[in-house]
């Protein structure tokens, strides 16, 4: 398998047509070349297709329910989680943590972890490990799906605007 790397070309057809013939081809700087059949035609994959097929799935599956949906689970998560959260973090911990200082020594963050007690330290483990994990899918489904459903309404298929949708994903 080799790469070719013509950056000077471009691309002349659409990073879902993924069979090219040599007269089609001015660069293979796209993709992995997979196959030479003696027909001279090239069948390869694009990096840029993977990005496109996966942006085109959230924008299918971000229909006016689901983006219902993950507007309402953002919202009773900021509002009721986020908040239990924030003071579930401040009766174990105090008004000490090492997520809110940005220039923390060993030593400070052995004096935080012995002032948090066994059960403040487990308590702070237990929530990097639940609402750590949680937090950034629900915010993460929500930015998704509104992107693509209102961009799917604002701009057409072929904008490459629509691919917007991929930030909070990549983010």
């Amino acid at each position: 398998m080799s790469t070719c790397n013509f950056s000077s070309l471009k691309r002349v057809k659409k990073a879902s047509d993924n069979n090219f013939t040599v007269n089609d081809l001015p660069c293979c700087m796209w993709g992995e070349i997979l196959s030479l059949k003696s027909t001279h035609t090239f069948y390869f994959t694009t990096r840029e297709s993977y990005v496109v097929k996966i942006s085109d799935w959230i924008s299918q599956k971000s229909t006016s329910l689901v983006t219902v949906s993950t507007l309402i689970l953002f919202l009773v998560f900021t509002a009721t989680i986020l908040p239990i959260q924030s003071e579930q973090a401040k009766a174990q911990s105090g008004d000490i943590s090492p997520d809110m200082s940005f220039f923390l020594t060993v030593k400070e963050l052995y004096e935080i972890a012995e002032s948090y007690g066994e059960n403040g330290r487990v308590a702070y483990v237990r929530a990097r490990f639940t609402f750590d994990l949680v937090w950034p899918i629900v915010y993460t489904s929500f930015l998704a799906s509104g992107i693509s459903w209102l961009y799917s309404r604002s701009f057409s298929k072929d904008s490459i605007v629509r691919r917007a949708n991929l930030v909070p994903v990549i983010g």
